[in-house]
């Protein structure tokens, strides 16, 4: 259970580490009248400070994700629990009260690592 929102909400996360990345989806189902908007904020907080990072005010980018309501990627650079620097980059996307968080932690990430990941992330019906 995490504070996203209020009652808090089940997270569910899926990650995997290869070649000294770590790749993760997580996703929550907020109760109706939730604010999803506001759940989004905090979760992109959370998110940068669980490695030290502090987030641009904006995104660095729209995200296009096929039958979202929204959706934005965020890049910042921070710390792991070691000490060691990483670079971060989140992708949070929303369809009605769902909302899914992707992200890759690792060193400096190549375009094209990025780009499989996120390319593969769509609604299913």
């Amino acid at each position: 259970m995490v504070p996203l929102a209020t009652p808090p909400v089940s997270l569910e996360v899926r990650a995997c580490d290869t070649d000294g990345f770590t790749f993760a989806v997580a996703w929550v189902v907020l109760p109706d009248g939730a604010d999803a908007t506001a759940a989004l904020a905090n979760w992109r907080r959370a998110a940068a400070a669980s490695v030290k990072a502090v987030l641009p005010d904006t995104p660095q980018s729209d995200w296009s994700v096929k039958g979202s309501d929204t959706a934005q990627r965020w890049q910042a650079s921070g710390q792991r629990a070691g000490g060691e620097r990483v670079e971060a980059t989140w992708g949070y996307a929303r369809k009605g009260q769902t909302l899914v968080q992707m992200a890759v932690y690792g060193p400096d990430q190549p375009s094209a690592v990025i780009n499989q990941f996120w390319d593969g992330f769509a609604w299913q019906k």
